[in-house]
């Protein structure tokens, strides 16, 4: 096998990639939404404020998350039992069965946890969405040359 021949057609190819006209002096257009940025920044900045009027509920926010968690993994494990191989119907039965009622007696002996979980959900929610919704405000429209 000719090792100069290989050289030669990574180098060519190269060369093509490097010099392309349409990549020389182009430069990018920015469209901004303001409705985006204007509506990103309301929703970010009521989340920053809703996180610092709750900041006490940091704690009640982790132990609230665990319930419903717990609800929605038995639920899974539920309709996998039913929709599922019957090989696995029994394991994810038992599994679907302690998992409800775990997560059913945790929201009844942690009922106000999971409500603070909820209020500090949604400030944390609304910051993640204003950001979003910032970036989405910002994009490119087109390279000009």
């Amino acid at each position: 096998m000719d090792h100069s021949m290989d050289k030669q057609r990574c180098t060519k190819k190269v060369k093509q990639k490097t010099s392309n006209p349409d990549n020389q002096g182009a430069k990018l257009k920015m469209k901004i939404r303001k409705g985006h940025i204007t509506g990103g920044l309301i929703v970010f900045s009521t989340g920053l404020f809703s996180t610092y009027l709750n900041s006490a509920m940091v704690v009640e926010f982790i132990k609230g998350i665990i319930q419903p968690i717990t609800i929605l993994l038995g639920l899974t494990a539920l309709m996998s039992a039913l929709l599922g191989k019957k090989k696995f119907r029994t394991v994810n039965s038992i599994m679907a069965g302690l998992l409800l009622v775990a997560g059913g007696y945790g929201i009844y002996d942690e009922y106000y946890a999971v409500l603070d979980f909820f209020y500090g959900f949604f400030p944390l929610f609304f910051v993640c969405l204003g950001t979003v919704a910032i970036i989405y405000g910002m994009t490119k429209l087109k390279e000009n040359p």
